[in-house]
């Protein structure tokens, strides 16, 4: 479980980083969205900026639960137990 930890550990700046660019291009796409009011090419023509806020929303929820696994695995190489 040590060695999964560190690993875990080395590998959370590439989810950071990838996480953080998806939120990034998540609100600049939103921000558009809801600056020129963009709608469905449909005939019922619903706007889409909600739609489309979920990406980044939904992003930076996957960012907190990589960081409270990021915390875990701190806890368990330095103190050698996880956090229950």
């Amino acid at each position: 479980p040590r060695r999964k930890a560190i690993m875990d550990i080395a590998t959370f700046a590439i989810l950071a980083i990838y996480i953080g660019i998806v939120v990034w291009a998540g609100i600049k796409h939103t921000d558009i969205a809801i600056e020129i009011g963009k709608r469905a090419p449909t005939h019922w023509r619903p706007i889409l900026w909600p739609i489309t806020m979920v990406i980044p929303i939904g992003a930076m929820f996957i960012l907190l639960q990589g960081i409270a696994f990021f915390i875990k695995d701190i806890s368990l190489v330095f103190r050698g137990k996880a956090i229950e």
